[in-house]
């Protein structure tokens, strides 16, 4: 078939604009080559194309299968709260027919997998889903940065949400994101009064989709278990100004927005009773509302409250990135717009780490310079007025009583390793190493310990076996005289 001669839904002053932007990007290809290489590169909706094969084909608009963390649901009326700010509250929660909504039944058989065909194997068949060898399957090294602190005001609105960080993109960024989105393409067979065609389309969705969790208890349990042992969390520090830490309007009209500032210092034992407070509160699930500010605004430790200490304990992997601060927050400086301190938020979370996750084996911190230093604006007292002399006290002292930690890493902010830190980083690998001889051993031990309970009971037995056909022996030949 001629390309020249396919019917377009397009009228002939859209395609000459399509073919002259063709000649331009490529001007080294014939005509139709340059205009089908241009409308692939933009994909563009409506237009047949031939492939190699001469079969028609065309771009149609994309589909998004999934629901958007900044939709708001049903049932949300807007209130002004008692500082003249707008609020949207909702009479009660979001109702799973709503959250299980089912899709457009034509989208529904668009994406289905061939399983939902009735194309079913028995979990004893080796090509079986759960059968599917994980190396088979490689996992992202990217970081899941979760975003667990909610507000209905309506200047910043958020829900539970999370971006995906890749390689070292530690840049800030503000959480009013949409959702992360993977895509890939589908094809649909079409016939129209020319014969068939193929439709392609890029199908989005959700990086990251739980839904499969609530299928049955076995999913559930195998889902939990990789989301949150196979991935590495990543965390800014806490910043503590309106907008990062904005307030939420409750049904009876009480305004939460409780103080978000750390107890520090962390060494003192009146503040190490607060930390100790706010790790209860994460272990008794207490209401969110009844949070301490510092638990309620801090990401991380939001995030903790919210999985609930089962899945915390499964974490293995955390990354920080923060400010190492030397200048004092406050007048024309900053203006107290910064975020919290790394080394004063790290003295706060190595307790709950050490109480919340036993399993936590790596942690890499991001350690940016403070670009606020100048005359007078270094923090005074005991702390070093040095970024390093800051990060070796705590690399030399608190951070090494981290009960589980095999591995850190430190970083400076564009994700280069800081020699001085390289100390602390073979203390924690000798440690680890020393570790698993010990477990080593100990299995060693116990092994041979099996062994020769094992050995000593057969011996054992053989012994009683024996006496056993003695007597029998000496019983058929009269001799139990013998030994009596």
């Amino acid at each position: 078939m001629d390309p020249n001669q396919l019917k377009q839904t397009w009228d002939a002053e859209t395609i000459e604009l399509w073919k002259s932007g063709a000649y331009l990007k490529f001007p080294y290809l014939e005509p139709y080559q340059a205009l089908v290489a241009y409308l692939q590169s933009q994909r563009a909706k409506g237009y047949f194309i031939l492939n190699e094969d001469g079969e028609r084909y065309v771009w149609c608009k994309e589909l998004d299968y999934y629901k958007d963390k900044n939709e708001r649901g049903p049932g949300y009326f807007p209130e002004t709260g008692q500082d003249n700010r707008r609020f949207y509250l909702r009479k009660g929660k979001v109702p799973m027919r709503y959250i299980d909504r089912p899709k457009e039944r034509s989208l529904s058989a668009m994406i289905a997998h061939p399983s939902e065909r009735q194309w079913n194997l028995p979990k004893y068949h080796k090509r079986h889903f759960m059968k599917l060898p994980l190396g088979d399957c490689p996992l992202s090294s990217a970081a899941i940065q979760p975003f667990t602190v909610t507000s209905n005001w309506k200047t910043e609105w958020r829900t539970q949400r999370h971006r995906i960080r890749e390689g070292n993109d530690m840049s800030d960024h503000h959480p009013s994101f949409t959702t992360h989105l993977c895509s890939f393409l589908i094809f649909t067979k079409c016939h129209d009064e020319d014969g068939e065609y193929t439709e392609y389309q890029k199908l989005n969705r959700a990086a990251i989709d739980a839904t499969c969790l609530r299928t049955c208890k076995n999913f559930h349990d195998i889902g939990t278990q990789k989301l949150y042992s196979n991935n590495t969390f990543y965390f800014l520090m806490c910043d503590g100004t309106i907008h990062r830490s904005p307030p939420t309007l409750l049904l009876n009209g009480t305004t939460v927005r409780p103080n978000p500032a750390k107890p520090r210092p962390a060494s003192d034992s009146q503040i190490l009773q607060t930390i100790q407070t706010g790790i209860s509160e994460i272990q008794n699930q207490i209401d969110y509302t009844s949070l301490s500010g510092w638990v309620y605004y801090d990401p991380f430790l939001q995030f903790l409250h919210s999985i609930r200490p089962k899945k915390s304990s499964l974490i293995k992997s955390l990354k920080f990135s923060g400010i190492v601060k030397l200048h004092i927050c406050g007048g024309d400086r900053c203006r107290s717009k910064c975020a919290d301190d790394l080394i004063a938020s790290l003295e706060v979370y190595i307790p709950i780490i050490n109480s919340l996750l036993p399993n936590l084996t790596k942690v890499t911190l991001y350690a940016a310079r403070d670009q606020l230093t100048g005359p007078g604006s270094h923090i005074t007292g005991e702390t070093p007025p040095i970024s390093e002399d800051r990060l070796l006290h705590l690399l030399e002292k608190e951070i090494r009583t981290t009960c589980s930690l095999n591995v850190l890493e430190v970083l400076d902010a564009e994700g280069v390793k800081l020699a001085f830190a390289e100390p602390t980083v073979m203390w924690f690998k000798e440690r680890a190493a020393k570790r698993a001889q010990e477990r080593f051993l100990a299995n060693l031990a116990e092994q041979k310990a099996a062994t020769s309970a094992i050995a000593f009971a057969t011996f054992a037995e053989a012994l009683v076996t024996s006496e056993r056909l003695a007597r029998q022996f000496f019983h058929k030949h009269n001799l139990n005289e013998v030994i009596g």
